[in-house]
């Protein structure tokens, strides 16, 4: 099987709140990334992951269940 077009980029992008992770090592929005990057993020392979805030959430939740 022959791609005819350039895999589209990965992007890690949290589960909860949808920000997505940027190479720098920060979280920001689809629009910010888009107008910074100048990627849009629509046509990217997503893998999913918890972003440091949703993260504390997340674990905070889990201990008082």
């Amino acid at each position: 099987m022959e791609l005819k077009e350039k895999d589209p980029q990965v992007l890690k992008i949290c589960h909860r709140c949808r920000m997505v992770h940027t190479e720098a090592g920060g979280w920001m929005t689809k629009q910010t990334y888009r107008e910074t990057t100048g990627i849009d993020p629509a046509p990217c392979r997503l893998t999913h992951t918890y972003c440091p805030f949703c993260y504390d959430v997340i674990k905070r939740y889990s201990k008082a269940a």
